[in-house]
């Protein structure tokens, strides 16, 4: 018995359908849209990034790891939360560099 999903029988026309329908949702309704949201996040980046001059520690990084709930599909990032709950503290340690990175890049 072939499975039938949205129409389409067998694996490879099935994770077409899956691609095409997830690479839909991925993109932008329209550029007018797209531009708004993005001078939103950036008006709202300065501002937060004004009032916070903490850094981010390993141990921060590590117990909001390990607080994510597990079993979620990857995001558009392909890294699952398990991956992060499950690597080296090294991992962790990186990921501050990079954030600390990331805000002194937006900064300048």
């Amino acid at each position: 018995m072939s499975t039938v999903i949205d129409g389409c029988c067998g694996n490879e026309a099935i994770a077409d359908r899956f691609a095409s329908v997830f690479q839909s949702v991925c993109i932008t309704n329209s550029d007018v849209r797209h531009r708004e949201l993005c001078d939103d996040f950036e008006r709202l980046f300065r501002v937060y990034d004004e009032t916070c001059n903490e850094t981010i520690t390993v141990e921060q990084i590590e117990v909001a790891c390990k607080s994510l709930k597990r079993g979620k599909a990857a995001g558009l990032d392909c890294l699952t939360v398990e991956r992060d709950v499950f690597s080296s503290c090294f991992i962790c340690a990186l990921k501050a560099v990079i954030q600390h990175v990331v805000v002194t890049w937006f900064v300048s």
